[in-house]
Formats: C-alpha cells, sequence, structure tokens
C-alpha cells in the first residue's frame, strides 16, 4: 500500500530493478520517472482532501508535455498496475 513518497518510490524502482530496460529516476520536484528508450511514465503522491492518489503521465519520446495523464486511489496502486503500464504504454508500439 502507498501511504508516503518513498512507498510509491519503492515501488516503482522495485519493477525497474526487474526488467534492466528500464531505468527509475527520483527527480527534484518528488515525482517518480521510470524510463523506457526515449518514453518516460511520471508518477507522483497527492492528498486530495482525505484521499491519498497517485497521479501518472505518460511521455512520448523527446516530448516535454505528456500525452496523458490519469490518477488512482494509492491503496488501488500496485506493482500489477505499473507493470501494466509498462507493457501497454512504455513497451507498445504506440502509447494508444
Amino acid at each position: 500500500m502507498i501511504e508516503q513518497a518513498q512507498d510509491l518510490y519503492d515501488l516503482i524502482n522495485k519493477v525497474a530493478d526487474a526488467d534492466e530496460t528500464l531505468r527509475a529516476e527520483q527527480m527534484p520536484n518528488g515525482a517518480i520517472a521510470l524510463h523506457y528508450q526515449t518514453k518516460k511514465l511520471v508518477f507522483m503522491l497527492a492528498r486530495m482532501d482525505e484521499e491519498l492518489r497517485v497521479g501518472h503521465a505518460y511521455f512520448a519520446p523527446f516530448q516535454k508535455n505528456p500525452d496523458w495523464m490519469d490518477d488512482l486511489f494509492a491503496d488501488a496502486f500496485n506493482e500489477e498496475y505499473v507493470d501494466t503500464l509498462v507493457e501497454e504504454h512504455l513497451k507498445a508500439e504506440s502509447s494508444f
């Protein structure tokens, strides 16, 4: 369960460690980027009222702005969800 930023970093880093083609990066603003070649997913933990959510965005190669953004309740955010994002967006031919 994701309860703090370190939990999120640990989860993303675990996914990256399991796949040598991925690289996790702690960013200065507290976000965590997951890189694959020239694509990346960026994750950030946020509190909205009493709820914790994990925001995530997909960045196509060489783009400064995300192609799409979404968020999920922190208690539903897990390794399986990150693996799905990696397979369906980072490693897919297209993000759509």
